[in-house]
């Protein structure tokens, strides 16, 4: 077959292109192919994001919390707003 002078024999013709197959069903034959193949499109591509985003992550914000907590901590024993004792249980449950 012929559309707009190219030929669409095969995958490339559907508005699905590719992804979703010939005649645009998907993996799966059937009315429920597209949706279960948009499914797993879906869900693969969110793993890869939140595999990339751990792979480059460098653990700096959890550090930068845990400064942020000591810094008012020390600031709040300092203005005399908490005792010696509250400042030290505090420091030690934050570590």
């Amino acid at each position: 077959m012929f559309r707009h002078g190219i030929n669409c024999g095969g995958w490339g013709c559907n508005p699905g292109g590719f992804f979703l197959g010939p005649q645009g069903m998907g993996f799966f034959p059937g009315p429920l192919g597209t949706i279960i193949t948009m499914l797993f499109w879906g869900v693969f591509l969110y793993l890869l994001i939140k595999g990339v985003q751990l792979l480059f992550s460098t653990g700096q914000r959890r550090s930068v919390k845990t400064d942020t907590a000591v810094e008012l901590l020390r600031n709040r024993y300092a203005q005399g707003r908490i005792s010696r004792e509250e400042f030290q249980q505090i420091q030690k449950d934050l570590q």
